[in-house]
């Protein structure tokens, strides 16, 4: 039992020792301005579950002290309970869709290793479940911002028609409501309604089929197409982390995840 806890006590340490490293090292990151545009919501998800990390820890902790003395162990329930919420609520919300995958395999096991009064296994399940999560949800963030960015830097200029002069403008400057100019050859950054010309346009990143299609004024045209005859006018109507490529490149992140979690009808 003594090995058994200093193991895990360095399992503890451990734990701590990467959670700091990986807060200094996005402290030292300086993302590009689309990045910016994503910053809030990526530190509210990492806040989250950096909160959750800590009751996992801090359940831990208390479970491990319980296999000493035993009224300690009791002590943990709270934290597992407020690091495995997550876990419960999308149980629930599977199974009011009829539905059971993964996190139902997982809020079984922490309940049921609770109930038995094994707080040190549950508490070790749970802090298993969110460094994996932390881990997981960080690198498929930095992986999207990054999408973002390359995406952004292919266009490091666009030209912006106003006033009826072309202006050459930088790709971060660019907002909703600009028109601007597309030419043969160039790929559409942004997704807008076509304002003037016609143009055939080879739309297979979106589409899936190499088939092209022309379009004209009125008509919609979606970012990561190009245009491989014609002139045309647009006015912006998504850009950067809201346009149709980038949900298209998050929805393959979150597909087979989402896949498999919920993946179990009944």
């Amino acid at each position: 039992m003594l090995i058994e806890a200093i193991i895990f006590g360095g399992t503890l340490y451990s734990s701590f020792k990467i959670a700091k490293a990986t807060g200094n090292a996005s402290t030292f990151h300086k993302p590009p301005t689309l990045k910016h545009r994503q910053q809030d919501k990526v530190e509210n998800t990492q806040n989250k579950l950096t909160l959750q990390a800590n009751f996992s820890i801090a359940a831990l902790a208390f479970a491990t002290m319980g296999l000493f003395y035993a009224p300690l162990g009791f002590l943990s329930i709270p934290f597992i309970v407020g690091a495995s919420l997550d876990v419960h609520q999308t149980t629930y919300d599977s199974l009011r869709k009829r539905q059971i995958g993964l996190n139902g395999f997982m809020s079984l096991t922490i309940i049921v290793t609770v109930l038995f009064d094994n707080f040190f296994l549950a508490s070790f399940f749970v802090w298993f479940i969110n460094w994996t999560t932390r881990f997981s949800t960080h690198i498929l963030q930095g992986f999207r911002l990054d999408v973002i960015d390359s995406f952004a830097q292919q266009f490091s200029f666009v030209w912006v028609f106003a006033d009826g002069v072309e202006i050459k403008t930088h790709f971060d400057k660019l907002k909703v409501g600009d028109l601007i100019v597309i030419r043969e050859g160039e790929i559409v950054p942004v997704d807008g309604y076509i304002v003037k010309g016609t143009a055939t346009l080879d739309q297979h990143i979106m589409a899936g089929n190499n088939k092209s299609v022309e379009k004209g004024p009125g008509e919609k045209v979606f970012s990561a197409s190009m245009v491989t005859s014609g002139k045309l006018y647009v006015r912006i109507d998504r850009i950067g982390e809201e346009s149709s490529i980038v949900a298209v490149i998050s929805n393959m992140l979150n597909t087979e995840n989402n896949s498999f979690v919920n993946g179990m009808t009944f």
